[in-house]
C-alpha cells in the first residue's frame, strides 16, 4: 500500500517538476525548498521534498482532495492524510498559493477555511469551528487556534497559544491573552518575539 502510495508522489512529482512548474501545488514545494535553502532545485531535491517532508506530503493528499471534491471520498482521504502524517485539512478548506506548514503535527484546518497566500502555520494550530479567513502573509505560532466566523486581515502575526475569536484588522499582532499591538515594519517579528 505504502508503496503504491510513494509511486503515486513520485509520478506526480515528475508531472509537478516538467509541466506546473507554476502551479499551487508547486508553490507548496518551492516554499519548502526555500525553508531549506535551496535556491535552485533540481529533480531529486523535489522528489525527496515531496516524499520525505510530512508537511508537503499532507498538503499533496489535500491538493489532491481539493481536486477530487467528493465528500465521501474526501473524508477518507482527511482520515488517511491525518493517520499518515499528523495533519488534518479538509477537502473544502481553501490554501493560497505559497502556504508553509512548518512540521505540522496536530495541525487541524477545518472546513470552510480560507488560508490567504504566503501564510505560514506552525504546528498544533487549529483553524475551525466556522468560517475562519486568513489574509496573505500571516505568521500563526504553534498552538494557536482561531475559531468562530473570524477574519484576520493581511500581514498579522498570532502569538503562540493565543486564542482568536474576533476579527483581527490587517497589521496586527496578537499576543497570548488576546490584545492586539501594532506591528512596527522596522522591526521583524517571529511569532509573537522581537528579535534583538
Amino acid at each position: 500500500m505504502y508503496f503504491l502510495f510513494f509511486l503515486l508522489l513520485i509520478l506526480a512529482s515528475l508531472f509537478l517538476y516538467g509541466f506546473i512548474r507554476k502551479g499551487v501545488f508547486y508553490s507548496y514545494c518551492m516554499a519548502a525548498l526555500a525553508r531549506r535553502n535551496v535556491a535552485k532545485p533540481n529533480f531529486f531535491q523535489c522528489v525527496a521534498i515531496v516524499l520525505m517532508d510530512r508537511a508537503v506530503m499532507a498538503l499533496a493528499i489535500y491538493r489532491l482532495n481539493y481536486k477530487i471534491g467528493n465528500p465521501f471520498v474526501g473524508r477518507f482521504l482527511t482520515n488517511f492524510g491525518h493517520l499518515l502524517t499528523g495533519v488534518e485539512i479538509y477537502f473544502n478548506a481553501e490554501l493560497g498559493s505559497g502556504f508553509q506548514l512548518w512540521h505540522g503535527q496536530g495541525t487541524v484546518i477545518g472546513q470552510n477555511s480560507k488560508v490567504g497566500k504566503n501564510t505560514l502555520i506552525l504546528h498544533q494550530v487549529t483553524l475551525g469551528s466556522g468560517f475562519v479567513v486568513v489574509g496573505n502573509g500571516v505568521k500563526i505560532g504553534c498552538g494557536a487556534k482561531l475559531l468562530g466566523n473570524i477574519e484576520v486581515g493581511d500581514g498579522c502575526v498570532i502569538s503562540a497559544n493565543a486564542v482568536v475569536t474576533k476579527d483581527v484588522p490587517p497589521g496586527k499582532l496578537v499576543k497570548i491573552d488576546g490584545t492586539l499591538l501594532d506591528i512596527d515594519e522596522n522591526k521583524e517579528i517571529i511569532f509573537g518575539t522581537r528579535l534583538p
